[in-house]
């Protein structure tokens, strides 16, 4: 029998400015255990990755409207 420590839930941070795409992306990742941090745009972000340390990784929209772009 083999013994597996359980992962640890991920956190992903996901910046889109379009509201439905952002929702869809957080359902379908909530989905796969994943906890899901959300922001509307580039400074949005900013703003919650002070606060957070525990951040796995990020899924960003490269053509956000006005602001920090995601490239």
């Amino acid at each position: 029998m083999i013994y597996r420590r359980p992962l640890k839930k991920q956190t992903l941070l996901v910046v889109e400015d379009d509201y439905s795409s952002r929702l869809l992306l957080k359902h379908l990742l909530q989905k796969m255990n994943i906890e899901v941090i959300a922001a509307e745009s580039g400074e949005e972000a900013l703003e919650l990755m002070k606060d957070r340390r525990d951040v796995s990784g990020m899924l960003l929209d490269i053509a956000l409207g006005n602001g920090i772009t995601g490239l």
